[in-house]
């Protein structure tokens, strides 16, 4: 009798085991963990780049548009929900500004940004995938989307962003704070190889703690719109 009892509990703890086992290994998929794991021991690169038909479709767009611009904002959602137009009416703005994009996504739109032809081209970028990549990574995909616009645009001015900071409850979700300080610490000086104009925004909306300023944001990662008042500010003596 003990030894049927014993055999059943065995069965029931066994089982047990299984279920619990199966669904971590679920929830590990699921969450994408083998691959953060891989990118972050150096085995993956990340952000593998994926056909993007809407992307060449704008380019093409944006190719046939013969169009000559001074300025081009380029980089995610918060550059996208900028309208610099509004501080320099007096030049010819776009504003390329992706919600949600990676500088490899970025790397894809270039040729978008060369279409236009600009004189100056503020760059933002990173904020995207340093959750998900080591630095390194970030870094080097930047080394090659200034190299790709380089190329394309020898004399433009190119004017590098720092990566801003984000709300004490967003570093979780999107970033931690000390990771973007060494990332853009690191991109000033991926700046200078491309002698480019490194522009520190990230000190500008820092609260004591080093996190984004409640008053400056609407999620803990955009921007109000009165709060792009403050970059305007910090970027009008760059402004030709």
């Amino acid at each position: 009798m003990e030894n049927r009892s014993y055999k059943i509990y065995s069965i029931i703890i066994t089982a047990i085991f299984i279920l619990t086992l199966s669904a971590f290994v679920v929830l590990f998929c699921r969450e994408n963990y083998p691959e953060r794991i891989a990118i972050r021991m150096g085995l993956l690169e990340g952000n593998e780049r994926k056909i993007n038909y809407a992307v060449m479709g704008w380019n093409n767009t944006l190719e046939k548009l013969d169009y000559d611009s001074d300025i081009v904002f380029f980089g995610d959602s918060i550059i996208a929900n900028s309208d610099f137009r509004e501080y320099f009416p007096n030049k010819e703005i776009v504003t390329l500004g992706y919600p949600g994009d990676t500088l490899l996504g970025m790397e894809d739109r270039v040729e978008g940004v060369i279409a236009l032809l600009p004189e100056q081209i503020f760059v933002m970028g990173g904020v995207n995938g340093l959750k998900s990549y080591t630095i390194q990574v970030g870094l080097d995909r930047y080394d090659t989307l200034l190299s790709m616009i380089k190329d394309g645009l020898p004399s433009v001015d190119i004017y590098v962003l720092s990566v801003l900071p984000v709300s004490a409850e967003k570093e979780k979700d999107v970033c931690d704070n000390e990771v973007i300080d060494k990332f853009n610490k690191d991109l000033k000086i991926l700046a200078e190889k491309y002698n480019c104009t490194y522009v520190d925004l990230n000190s500008l909306y820092k609260d004591e703690n080093g996190k984004m300023k409640e008053d400056f944001t609407i999620d803990g990662v955009h921007l109000r719109l009165e709060s792009y008042d403050i970059w305007a500010d910090e970027i009008r003596q760059y402004i030709k």
